[in-house]
């Protein structure tokens, strides 16, 4: 669907390891199931037609879509806290531990438009 989607505003696309997962589906997690690829010169006019796409959007557990404070664009991703060494580690599992909390949020986010992260 998306494929299609983008592909009606004249950009070029292709699945990556859709045939992967068909052939094993219990790998799929474990590659990052299946990938829609577009032109490096394309990626920014994607996100802004995923931007109009109310399926397409990240929200917060109460329901509000999450929108970028520097650009304003609709594409972001939980944020993933990159640590290094012991103290990393340390974090990681803390964090592990917070989630098994139903009403556990981790408020930072990171645009896909402008790489910028922040707190919503």
């Amino acid at each position: 669907m998306l494929k299609a989607n983008i592909g009606s505003y004249g950009i070029e696309s292709f699945l990556h390891d859709d045939q992967t997962i068909d052939v094993d589906p219990l790998i799929a997690s474990a590659i990052g199931y299946v990938k829609l690829k577009v032109k490096k010169e394309d990626y920014a006019k994607v996100l802004d037609i995923l931007d109009e796409m109310p399926d397409m959007v990240f929200r917060n557990p109460n329901g509000e879509v999450i929108v970028c404070s520097n650009c304003e664009s609709k594409q972001v991703v939980s944020a993933v806290h990159e640590d290094e060494g012991v103290g990393g580690v340390i974090k990681g599992i803390l964090r592990s531990v917070k989630m098994l909390n139903p009403k556990y949020t981790d408020n930072t986010y990171l645009c896909l438009k402008c790489n910028e992260k922040f707190n919503f």
